[in-house]
């Protein structure tokens, strides 16, 4: 991968793969805040676009919890297992 997660986006995606192997289905952003400790939705938000640019998410517009590991994001979340 020419452009690699970064630590905090692979927290992000190990978090995305572990909760929705739980719940069948997908955390919101406020999960996600919750298990970063963070209260700023905005950054979050951030990582999520740059992780769905990069091809490790997929997102539904307009769906809440409408976001999956791709291929790839569950190629880089095994890798750093």
């Amino acid at each position: 991968m020419s452009n690699p997660p970064t630590k905090r986006q692979l927290d992000i995606l190990r978090f995305i793969a572990r909760y929705s192997a739980e719940h069948h289905y997908a955390p919101s952003l406020r999960d996600i805040c919750d298990e970063l400790g963070t209260t700023g939705t905005n950054g979050v938000a951030e990582h999520l676009e740059r992780l769905e640019k990069k091809g490790l998410i997929g997102r539904a517009p307009k769906v809440p919890r409408g976001l999956w590991l791709t291929d790839a994001g569950r190629g880089a979340v095994g890798s750093c297992d």
